[in-house]
């Protein structure tokens, strides 16, 4: 082949390939399923808002995306205590952080974050109040004062025994200007708060002393009508600020405290005749001026006309009356019923609005506020109101627990009709217009034929549909499934109910507890909090407002808390197990079992909630041991002091240690388990701490694996063996004399006395 024809020849093999790449790159995608990342968080609301300096605000975050594992900052400043709630809620405990409003910012395990800027304001330290110059003054108030004390911020209020002091300057952190109120005698508590709610309070801060009484000399004019509304300008001495003035016992209007010597004000409406002027100070003290004033009497009203003159018994009219003499204040009825909207246009017309009343002929009266009436005879005629009629009801079928939400139609519907459904008033009544009713059903007994519904107007008119509405009993709710079917016993695990026919009302037990905030889907599904309970399996029981109930058996289980284990004392023994221990940690169930390197404990006891102590097992390897090798027989022997040869027999197995697992499984199966927790100790070298005197008896296990060893090292001689015959349950001693190969025939659980 040319060597041009080979170079083609490779370039478009390139091509070919390189095309072949590119397509299998955009089939990529095609061929397999595209894993989206999870939508970001993000933040509404912080609440509370506000919270201390010094942290420790235990917060909501309310907001989406939020996954276990978030992390949550103020200011920058890792929250503590973080609890992700839901996928919309996050509690925490806030950081310590400087005054002002900070950013709240919630990060997920993905990285993906939200912020909220100036989400929560940490707060200043509270003021607080130290000392008042000078610490006294006169009730009638206008004392210039200085208020020292710490933390006080700009636009901070003071007040004294309550009320606010005026001209108020906050001249720095540590001290205030500002003038005293009036205020009765006696000693008041001084208060600073700043703008954002924070106050500090120094109590007996202040003393008012007793100020002049006022004292009323005059009024000008002296006269005036019965319907008040005079000006008047009483004068006197020891008027202050806030003063109140009574005329014949009734309070003035529009009261200025011109100065100390002069008030103005307006006469209240009175009966005719001399009247008390009294002034009376912020600190109670008063001064009065007896028959200083007349009211002159008024002329009785009088009703000339009312125009229209006839209405529906619905009310609603708009009329006016005219006539003589009407004082502002004045009431008017008609029939006996006031009239609504009433205002008095002049002396001679006022105009209001009907009120609904039964068919017939009314009075009109009109009352001034001095007691004097007129009245008009027969002055307005309320027109018959039509019978209501009921023709439809939709639904015209609904569940005997009540709670149907129903439209009535008909004609004569008036505002406030009630409604009654097989005698028994409905609720949620609203009137829509004179042909619909909207209301909700009242709770009855299942009706085979339909029972009447009624309206009844406000003229004690009513119509009837005489089988409007039937009641239907609802089917037994059936429960099918609960997730999750096992929780804590001591409560607050969410589930889901499923099945059907579960009743608005419903509510749930389980076994003999009940569970709360009951929350009913459709029908097929309840979610409730389940109850505190005791450790083990109970029925669940839905039972509808009406009595009747499903059960599912077994239908949960409440299961002991997840335990935990801290420690296990001692943390080793022997193979041949028997070792007593004590485990200690938390939530321990009664019932509890123990394991150790996956064998049970035998004599396990649950003491408290923290503390079980339990009796080792022969480790597995030990066990092991024991089946591959049976134990030599051991023939009679002397007693002791006798000489004798010891057996010979065959050797047994050796067994090695090592740590294994401790595990706590409570009832329920939550369990927990510390690796490594007990150690089972193989036989190995004797371990004597100190060298025993020469001629002392030194006792060692025969299942040491170099006893021989020992005994040359130590220069020891046998003195006895010491073999427990398990069948007989005694023990067997005999006196080996000095060869060390004596003690080749013994168990692992044989004792040797030693003398060196």
């Amino acid at each position: 082949m040319p060597h041009h024809t080979s170079a083609r020849f490779r370039l478009r093999a390139a091509i070919a390939c390189f095309a072949i790449v590119i397509m299998l790159v955009f089939a990529l995608p095609l061929s397999r399923g595209v894993v989206e990342a999870a939508p970001a968080p993000t933040i509404s609301g912080v609440s509370p808002a506000l919270g201390p300096g010094a942290g420790g605000t235990v917060v909501t975050i309310t907001g989406t995306g939020f996954v276990v594992g978030a992390s949550v900052t103020f200011g920058g400043a890792a929250a503590s205590s973080v609890t992700i709630v839901s996928s919309t809620q996050i509690t925490a405990t806030t950081p310590a952080g400087a005054p002002g409003a900070v950013m709240v910012a919630v990060t997920n395990v993905d990285t993906q974050g939200a912020t909220l800027s100036g989400g929560f304001i940490y707060q200043y330290a509270a003021p607080t109040v130290a000392s008042i110059a000078p610490a006294t003054g006169t009730s009638s108030g206008g004392t210039a004062i200085t208020i020292t004390g710490t933390g006080f911020r700009a636009s901070a209020s003071a007040s004294i025994g309550g009320r606010p002091a005026t001209s108020v300057v906050v001249v720095n952190a540590t001290t205030i200007t500002a003038v005293t109120p009036a205020n009765v005698v006696g000693a008041a508590s001084v208060t600073v708060t700043n703008s954002d709610g924070q106050g500090g309070t120094l109590n007996s801060g202040y003393a008012y002393t007793a100020a002049g009484a006022p004292s009323v000399t005059a009024i000008a004019p002296t006269t005036g009508t019965a319907a008040g509304g005079t000006p008047v300008t009483i004068t006197g001495t020891g008027f202050v600020s806030g003063a109140t003035v009574l005329i014949g016992g009734t309070a003035a209007t529009n009261v200025n405290v011109a100065s100390a010597t002069s008030i103005t004000a307006t006469t209240p409406a009175h009966a005719a005749g001399a009247a008390v002027i009294s002034v009376s100070n912020p600190d109670t003290q008063t001064g009065a001026l007896s028959g200083s004033f007349t009211f002159s009497p008024l002329p009785a009203p009088t009703i000339a006309s009312m125009s229209p003159s006839t209405g529906p018994g619905t009310g609603g009219t708009a009329v006016t009356i005219t006539g003589t003499n009407f004082v502002a204040g004045a009431s008017v009825t008609i029939g006996g019923v006031p009239l609504s909207g009433t205002t008095v246009a002049s002396a001679t017309s006022i105009v209001g609005t009907t009120p609904a009343r039964s068919a017939g002929v009314g009075a009109v009266v009109v009352t001034n506020p001095d007691g004097q009436s007129g009245t008009l005879g027969s002055g307005f005629t309320f027109a018959a109101n039509a019978v209501p009629t009921v023709s439809a009801i939709s639904p015209a079928t609904g569940s005997t627990t009540g709670g149907t939400s129903i439209s009535i139609t008909g004609t004569g519907f008036l505002a406030n009709a009630s409604v009654l459904i097989g005698g028994t008033p409905a609720s949620a009544i609203t009137v829509v217009s004179s042909t619909l009713i909207t209301a909700t059903t009242p709770s009855h007994a299942a009706t085979a034929a339909g029972v009447p519904v009624t309206v009844t107007n406000y003229d004690g008119q009513a119509g009837s549909n005489v089988t409007g509405f039937t009641y239907k009993a609802d089917a037994a709710p059936v429960v099918s499934s609960v997730s999750p079917a096992a929780g804590t016993y001591l409560g607050g695990t969410v589930i889901t109910i499923t099945g059907t026919g579960f009743a608005r009302g419903a509510t749930v037990a389980f076994g003999q507890f009940t569970g709360t905030n009951a929350i009913i889907g459709g029908g097929t599904s309840i979610i409730i909090t389940t109850p505190a309970g005791t450790v083990g399996n109970v029925p669940l029981v839905v039972t509808n407002p009406d009595g009747q109930i499903g059960i599912l058996a077994s239908g949960f289980t409440f299961q002991a808390a997840a335990p935990t284990i801290v420690a296990v004392d001692p943390p080793s023994g022997p193979l041949a197990g028997g070792t007593d221990v004590t485990i200690t940690g938390t939530n321990f169930a009664a019932g509890a079992t123990v394991t150790f390197g996956g064998i049970p404990a035998s004599r396990v006891l649950v003491t408290t909630s923290q503390t079980i102590t339990a009796t080792t097992p022969a480790s597995a390897a030990a066990a092991a041991a024991a089946a591959a090798a049976a134990a030599p027989a051991v023939p009679a022997v002397p007693t002791t002091g006798a000489a004798a040869t010891t057996p010979a027999a065959t050797p047994t197995a050796t067994a090695t240690g090592g740590a294994v697992d401790v595990v706590v499984t409570n009832p329920g199966s939550p369990s927990a388990t510390l690796t490594g927790g007990f150690t089972y100790a193989a036989p190995g070298a004797a371990n004597v701490a100190t060298v025993p005197p020469v001629g002392g008896i030194t006792f060692v296990v025969a299942g040491t694996s170099d006893l021989p060893t020992l005994v040359a090292a130590q220069k020891f001689t046998v003195v006895a063996a010491f073999s427990f015959d398990v069948p007989k349950q005694i023990w067997k001693i005999w006196v080996a004399g000095a060869p060390v190969s004596s003690l080749t025939g013994l168990t692992a659980t044989d004792i040797v006395a030693l003398r060196r």
